[in-house]
């Protein structure tokens, strides 16, 4: 489910694995990644790239009795530093097992050579699959192209959270 490998961004409450990759080639995510996200509750940010399809990340909000009072809204943002370039091709995305809130349904992927100037690679859909069981990984895929840095931005997600 959350399996980062040359990761490009994303965010939310359902947010699974998240890898990115060029060509035939894999990026396992490294500690030397610079990861953030626009809303991240109680630091799950890590969770989007742990490789564990059990686990997620999730957007903040609060609860009060068992009842959500406030969120952040969409759209959501998960940036990715690389310590140097990679040519990226693709990026795939494990949506969350255990239900289906913050599922990723609308996306768009900004790249950078230098880190600072960002311009959008590509952008999509993902289909929900109500039945957990169903549910497999996505993938987006372009030509590659030489990053820095990746944000990717949610901008509809199931629940609203991502």
């Amino acid at each position: 489910m959350k399996k980062l490998t040359a990761i490009i961004l994303a965010f939310i409450m359902a947010f699974g694995t998240i890898s990115a990759f060029a060509s035939s080639e894999v990026y396992p995510y490294s500690s030397d990644w610079k990861i953030s996200a626009s809303s991240d509750y109680l630091g799950s940010l890590k969770k989007a790239f742990d490789g564990d399809k059990g686990t997620y990340w999730h957007t903040s909000y609060t609860a009060v009795g068992g009842e959500i009072t406030d969120k952040d809204p969409l759209p959501f943002y998960i940036t990715a530093e690389f310590p140097e370039a990679i040519n990226l091709s693709g990026w795939r995305y494990m949506p969350r097992t255990d239900n289906g809130t913050g599922t990723v349904q609308e996306y768009t992927i900004f790249a950078s050579a230098d880190g600072v100037k960002f311009s959008k690679i590509t952008d999509g859909t993902f289909t929900h699959v109500d039945d957990v069981k169903q549910r497999t990984e996505k993938e987006a895929t372009w030509d590659g192209v030489k990053v820095k840095a990746v944000i990717i931005k949610i901008t509809k997600a199931v629940g609203d959270y991502g």
